[in-house]
């Protein structure tokens, strides 16, 4: 019955921006971080491909990267070598995610988000 319906009003109060969300090139404030593994992570938020490079103190050791949903579920896994520039993500619903590197007992999680 579209003709005898209601108008109906609804108010959506979005909240700012969390922590650590820039968008351009540089270094990502992390949700948890280790000393001598950093992350690039651009641009973010993104709309298509996020690039990541990894660096950590053992450049010969390879990093292992984890795409995880909020809930902590798995997306995807790979392995790439530090300071390797990289592109991910252009299939991934718009939503909030964490990505998470860790190489031998170092481990760092930063928060991306895709638009």
């Amino acid at each position: 019955n579209c003709g005898n319906s209601s108008i109906r009003n609804l108010t959506v109060k979005l909240s700012a921006c969390p922590e650590g969300v820039f968008a351009g090139k540089g270094k990502v404030q992390p949700v948890m971080a280790d000393q001598g593994l950093e992350l690039e992570l651009y641009p973010n938020p993104s709309t298509e491909a996020f690039r990541i490079q990894a660096r950590g103190l053992n450049q010969q050791q390879t990093v292992t990267v984890r795409l995880l949903d909020l809930q902590g579920r798995e997306l995807k896994r790979w392995v790439m070598m530090p300071s390797n520039m990289q592109s991910f993500g252009a299939d991934l619903k718009a939503g909030t995610y964490l990505l998470e590197l860790s190489q031998g007992k170092r481990r760092q999680v930063a928060r991306l988000i895709k638009q």
